[in-house]
């Protein structure tokens, strides 16, 4: 999907499917859910780079 700001698309982030939107100021947003855990990334920071950041998050026990 294309707007007038921002180009999203769907990602894969460690076997989920996440939501990744670049804005045309240099902004990301990468969002995904994780065993019920609703997770999301957002900065200045390229599309490779989010993506990156996002498959190199480790997983915690939940108690």
């Amino acid at each position: 999907m294309t707007t007038e700001d921002a180009v999203m698309k769907k990602a894969n982030v460690k076997g989920q499917e996440a939501t990744l939107i670049v804005y045309k100021n240099g902004f990301s947003k990468l969002s995904w859910v994780d065993r019920d855990i609703f997770i999301s990334i957002v900065g200045n920071i390229s599309e490779d780079n989010i993506l990156m950041l996002a498959n190199s998050t480790k997983r915690v026990n939940l108690q």
